[in-house]
Formats: structure tokens, C-alpha cells, sequence
């Protein structure tokens, strides 16, 4: 029974951060829509992409839908999560360059690479590699540091072997959990140890 509720409590979890986390993306949507609609005063054609994009969203979530059974979602799951380690250490690594800007952080002339001339400023590929992978075209040695340790340290955490014992599908019997006695056993002993594990077993 504790097993029982402790699955439905961890059910109810999940589905409240997965209802919270596409609250968020909606209104950051919205605003983000709204905004550059009247920014840019062409509200039918912002329209039309808003449209556009939620129909893309639709059909590939069918796509995955349909598509689940015969995918591998552990394979997928860690394929994914690969990913988002590298956009998260992209996200500091774009954090960091704003504080130095500001001066809150030193090394911003401490330039290792400069992409302007291939992410010019204001250009469709600076706002994609911004945007997609929180590329800048000039990045400080802070930065690559600060990358490289934050993604060698995560990919360590997530990809290090685990023993089974860790695993989170893992259950440990009631038998493994009974500690063992040395020496004989009065009958009256015996009985109430099997009875223990009856109803652990439950």
C-alpha cells in the first residue's frame, strides 16, 4: 500500500511540474508575442507565424505520440538530456558575458574567439546561434572555462555508471531487509519472521 501511494504521489508530482512548466512556456510565449507584434506593427503577419508554429507543435507531438512505441525512451531520455547540458552550460556561458559587460566580472578583453565576422551583429545567423545554442560572436576565456567545467562536471553526474541498488526502478525484496541472526531460532521466532514477511511482501 505505501508503494502504491508513494507511485500515485510521484504521479501527481510529475504532472504538476509538466502543467507548471507549459504555463510557463505559454505566457513567456504570449508576452514574447505581444511584444513583437506591436514592436514591429504587422500583427497579421505575427499572426500568421504564431499559427503557423502552433500547428508544427501539433503535428509533431502526434509524431512523437504515434512514434513512442517503437522508440527506445531511455536511449532517448539520455540523448536529450545530453543536449540540454550543453544549452545549459551555453546559457552561464552567455550569463557570464553579461555581467562582464557590466563590469561585475573581469576578462571581457580577454577575447579566445571572434566569430564577427561570420555572426556579424544584427544578422539571421547571430540571432539563430543566440538564440539556439547562447553563442555570442566573441567569447572570453572566462566563458569557455566556465563552460567546459560546467558540461565535464553534469555529463560526469549523468552519465557515471550507477549499481543497480541506485537505479530508480530498483526494489529491494523484503528478504534483503531482514537482518540475519546467528545461532538457533526458538519456533515462536520463526513463525513471527514469516509473518514479517508476509506482510512486508503485501
Amino acid at each position: 500500500a505505501t508503494d502504491c501511494v508513494a507511485s500515485v504521489g510521484g504521479g501527481i508530482a510529475v504532472a504538476a511540474v509538466a502543467f507548471a512548466a507549459v504555463a510557463r512556456e505559454g505566457a513567456e510565449t504570449a508576452i514574447f508575442f505581444w511584444a513583437a507584434a506591436h514592436a514591429t506593427g504587422q500583427e497579421l503577419a505575427a499572426l500568421t507565424g504564431l499559427l503557423l508554429g502552433l500547428a508544427t507543435a501539433v503535428v509533431i507531438g502526434w509524431m512523437v505520440l504515434r512514434s513512442t512505441r517503437r522508440v527506445d525512451m531511455h536511449r532517448l531520455f539520455k540523448v536529450t538530456g545530453i543536449a540540454l547540458v550543453f544549452i545549459a552550460a551555453g546559457v552561464l556561458s552567455y550569463g557570464i558575458a553579461e555581467w562582464q559587460e557590466v563590469g561585475l566580472l573581469p576578462g571581457h578583453d580577454a577575447v579566445v574567439l571572434d566569430l564577427t565576422a561570420w555572426l556579424p551583429e544584427g544578422s539571421i545567423a547571430s540571432i539563430l546561434a543566440a538564440g539556439l545554442l547562447n553563442l555570442g560572436a566573441v567569447t572570453t576565456a572566462l566563458q569557455v572555462t566556465a563552460y567546459a567545467a560546467y558540461a565535464v562536471v553534469v555529463l560526469y553526474l549523468i552519465l557515471r555508471p550507477r549499481s543497480a541498488a541506485s537505479r530508480p526502478g530498483h526494489r529491494q525484496s523484503p528478504w534483503d531487509r531482514t537482518p540475519r541472526r546467528q545461532g538457533p531460532r526458538r519456533p515462536t521466532e520463526a513463525v513471527g519472521d514469516v509473518s514479517s514477511l508476509l506482510l512486508s511482501a503485501k
